[in-house]
């Protein structure tokens, strides 16, 4: 199954589309706009998962106390308050809104990539990762920026394994069911193109356990997993 790579609202049919939306793009944010009233699809998908979604539309969450308690707690409590693409996906989420379409949210939570990176990288490189995330630790928490850089610093293999190879998986399978309906799926840029190699090869995608890294991995706190051999 292919998803078909929207450039302008010409292009669109009935059906699965997918648009690959660029940070703090004014063009990104009027492209998504012109796409969805374009195609009025019954289903926008929005490449947020529950917490982020909440935090970006101003609805309870605790992710600024999660980032809070980063230091003092452990870092299982720590989710990244700031994202990339956050205007964008805002705007398609109002458009959805506005046209009464349904908001179906795609991404995973984003602990479980943090948390099975932390777990793979071995003791020593966690106990440097976590000196470093505290130095870098200030009054407005941390950026997504910051996050990434240092962690493909410590281990790019494990970063790109975890935060993107199976976000994108999780992502095609999402999408997979979805290809007879009316839907829109709104996805970073970056990852378009990683989705699709699924969407076209989905006997490549993990299993859903795989994928999601067990709830066990998640509710450790970062002690139990420092001194993991």
């Amino acid at each position: 199954m292919k998803i078909k790579g929207i450039n302008d609202s010409e292009n669109l049919k009935k059906g699965l589309n997918i648009i690959g939306t660029e940070p703090n793009s004014y063009k990104s944010v009027e492209k998504n706009k012109i796409a969805i009233y374009d195609q009025k699809p019954e289903i926008v998908v929005i490449e947020l998962d529950e917490e982020r979604y909440n935090y970006l539309m101003g609805k309870e969450s605790d992710i600024q106390t999660k980032v809070n308690d980063f230091v003092v707690d452990s870092f299982n409590e720590f989710i990244v308050y700031h994202f990339d693409d956050s205007v964008e996906m805002k705007a398609a989420i109002d458009v959805a809104n506005d046209i009464g379409a349904e908001i179906a949210l795609i991404d995973r939570d984003v602990q479980i990539p943090i948390s099975k990176f932390l777990t793979d990288i071995g003791m020593i490189k966690r106990i440097k990762l976590l000196l470093r995330l505290n130095s870098s630790y200030d009054e407005f928490g941390l950026s997504f920026e910051t996050l990434e850089n240092l962690f493909k610093e410590f281990s790019l293999s494990l970063f790109n394994e975890h935060f993107v190879k199976r976000r994108n998986a999780f992502i095609a399978k999402k999408l997979l069911p979805l290809q007879e309906e009316n839907v829109l799926a709104v996805v970073s840029a970056k990852n378009k193109e990683g989705i699709q190699y699924y969407l076209d090869n989905p006997d490549e995608i993990p299993p859903m356990e795989v994928l999601l890294d067990s709830e066990k991995t998640k509710k450790k706190g970062f002690f139990s997993r420092l001194f993991k051999r």
